[in-house]
């Protein structure tokens, strides 16, 4: 160890240099300091979780307590929120469907055996990630139709009135998916006929939230709505029945793989 001053050789224990007489334990504890601030924050991943878990409980219960009305109050801000929620219905809508094709193969199998590894990804990842691209989609198709409407907004606060929207449907369909994973089927598939009818009333009632902020000389929200149905059906024509066939064909390979 050497002095910091002068360059002096020191013993371990020395608290003062023997030539210059600088103090050792002042030079360390400057090191020491320096040497923590050049860390990098650490970050309380849990801490963060635990805060955006609350976050989206109490967005989701105003969504639930008045869905309309609290579309039209989130805005940008709320992106986080309305993104979990999206993400929760892209994942759910599928789920349902492995776990009723799960069911279905349980009760033909005498020893009631899992179904293969390939099955959930046809049923559940692929139709995830087309249905998060179908969202994107319909998101920024009312993004252009808001701006026609003269109302000023944004990608994200689209987003977010679009995930508070939903809110309802996802509740919907967690209850769906419980009733599933309990081999009530017939209580499960209600549940989830229910959540399809609150989503398609939510995605219609996305325009006019929006239309709540523009001006009257605006676009029509009628015309607004028209043209948003029309250009999702091109969008679903083009995109979505190619994954259709795509299912269909590989969900004929596991058929007569299980005869």
């Amino acid at each position: 160890m050497h002095c910091a001053t002068c360059g002096n050789p020191l013993n371990e224990d020395s608290k003062f240099c023997g030539k210059c007489g600088a103090s050792v334990l002042a030079e360390h504890a400057s090191a020491s300091t320096v040497e923590a601030a050049t860390l990098p924050p650490q970050k309380d991943y849990t801490a963060t979780a635990k805060q955006t878990g609350r976050q989206f409980y109490r967005f989701a219960l105003q969504a639930l307590q008045e869905p309309f009305r609290a579309s039209q109050r989130v805005d940008g801000l709320q992106r986080t929120n309305g993104l979990i929620a999206l993400l929760l219905l892209a994942f759910l809508m599928p789920f349902f469907s492995y776990l009723a094709a799960r069911n279905a193969a349980r009760g033909l199998w005498a020893f009631g055996e899992s179904v293969p590894d390939v099955f959930f990804g046809v049923l559940v990842l692929q139709p995830f990630l087309y249905q998060l691209l179908f969202l994107a989609v319909f998101i920024a198709v009312n993004l252009g139709v808001g701006k026609w409407m003269r109302v000023e907004i944004t990608y994200m606060s689209v987003l977010a009135k679009y995930g508070s929207l939903v809110i309802l449907p996802v509740t919907g369909l967690l209850a769906a998916n419980l009733f599933m994973l309990l081999s009530m089927n017939t209580v499960g598939a209600f549940f989830f006929f229910v959540s399809i009818a609150l989503y398609v009333t939510a995605s219609t009632a996305l325009l006019f939230s929006i239309h709540s902020g523009g001006e009257a000389k605006g676009l029509d929200v009628f015309y607004g709505v028209v043209m948003t149905n029309v250009a999702m059906a091109v969008f679903f024509l083009i995109v979505m029945m190619s994954m259709i066939d795509r299912m269909i064909g590989e969900l004929g390979e596991l058929s007569r793989w299980l005869m």
